[in-house]
């Protein structure tokens, strides 16, 4: 019934009247519990703004109606700074890649590859030129086939098929060779992403604040002058 509420574990099930009066008399029992914290804190601490985190603030930003149906003052939301950790030789090394630091937040080490193969051997894997001869040429074909033939063109459609399947093949050679040619520069760019998400984990998120600590506690005072919340952006660290 609509009018009913069940309490977990217990099961003991409540009408509204009843559980509106069980807070009256006893409001210790009542949490607001995830789904109504910032309401609940905001209610008893109100703040003219709240600094948080990525996931913080997409959670914040789903409960502005909440807010609203309350009567409450919604806070300004900032976007706390943020940071990763990253050794300075590999930083140096990097360098070499050409591959610029928000593709590594952005992409997969599968695109990030892609990309840097692409770049740096462009005319290797850009095999356009020849997918558009192979099209000129069954185009010639196909137009000699209507004047003799017009059984012939679907079979010129399955060789044409069949000659961009060998230059997919051959692409694939051609990917193979250049990746074992810059092999050094792979793996700097996989150790890059595994550093920056272990295990596929943003690194703040995987990474402890003991852990953290000992890492950067040479360097906390330059982490202070970095970590400005009005500065909507992640900055590199390197120890």
């Amino acid at each position: 019934i609509d009018n009913d509420y069940m309490l977990h574990p217990s099961q003991k099930k409540m009408i509204r009247d009843e559980l509106l009066k069980e807070g009256e008399v006893h409001p210790e029992k009542f949490s607001p519990n995830v789904v109504l914290r910032p309401v609940y804190q905001e209610t008893i601490l109100p703040n003219i703004a709240y600094i948080g985190g990525p996931g913080e603030i997409a959670y914040w930003l789903q409960l502005k109606k909440v807010f609203e149906s309350f009567n409450i003052p919604f806070p300004v939301l900032l976007l706390r700074a943020s940071f990763a950790i990253i050794p300075g030789a590999l930083m140096e090394k990097a360098v070499m890649t050409g591959i610029a630091w928000p593709d590594y937040f952005n992409l997969k080490i599968e695109e990030i590859t892609r990309k840097f193969l692409t770049d740096y051997d462009s005319g290797g894997l850009n095999f356009e030129k020849e997918y558009e001869s192979i099209a000129e040429i069954f185009n010639l074909l196909n137009e000699r086939a209507g004047l003799v033939d017009d059984q012939l063109i679907p079979q010129l459609a399955v060789e044409q098929k069949n000659m961009n399947d060998i230059m997919a093949k051959i692409l694939t050679k051609f990917n193979k060779a250049l990746k074992q040619k810059s092999a050094s520069e792979i793996k700097i760019m996989e150790r890059i992403k595994g550093i920056l998400f272990p295990q596929n984990t943003p690194q703040e998120r995987f990474i402890s604040g003991l852990e953290n600590y000992s890492m950067l506690k040479n360097n906390l005072h330059e982490i202070l002058k970095m970590a400005n919340p009005l500065e909507n952006e992640l900055k590199l660290l390197k120890i």
